[in-house]
């Protein structure tokens, strides 16, 4: 697996976000379950793709640490926020993009690879930026599988 390195605009998310740790990364398919629908519903919606993002690090050993996830979508930032919904810029800049192929229950696994071996492999330092995955008309939620492409920012 090799990184595409790419470079993005700017853009906003906007979503639902919850702190996960290693014995509950599990649960972030019920975050998904509860989000989807209200992310359509968000006024300035960008309807092409949903995101995952990670938008904090919670450092520590073993049990302590963990990550805050967002189930989100693309806004116009000039339209107006709900009570309960997160906002993040995701900045533009470098990102290596990792893609993944299959049923997104081996996604997890996946990421685990990508961070283990394949994005320390690559030399790239990451920078201080929201990681996050893309869904877009080549993920079907029907069938739980298809393509689906991984953002790490880099320097």
């Amino acid at each position: 697996m090799t990184a595409t390195i790419v470079e993005l605009e700017a853009f906003t998310l906007r979503g639902i976000a919850r702190t996960f740790k290693a014995k509950t990364r599990h649960q972030i398919s019920q975050l998904w379950n509860e989000s989807v629908p209200r992310l359509f519903a968000l006024p300035g919606h960008n309807p092409r793709a949903l995101y995952g993002a990670c938008i904090d690090m919670i450092e520590g050993d073993g049990p302590n640490c963990g990550f805050v996830y967002m189930v989100g979508i693309a806004v116009d930032p000039s339209a107006p926020s709900i009570d309960g919904i997160t906002t993040v810029s995701v900045p533009a800049g470098r990102y290596a993009m990792f893609t993944y192929d299959g049923p997104i229950v081996g996604f997890p696994q996946f990421i685990d690879t990508v961070w283990r071996e394949h994005f320390p492999s690559t030399g790239l330092i990451k920078r201080d930026a929201p990681d996050f995955e893309r869904y877009d008309e080549r993920f079907s939620a029907e069938s739980g599988g298809g393509v689906v492409d991984y953002y790490i920012p880099v320097e």
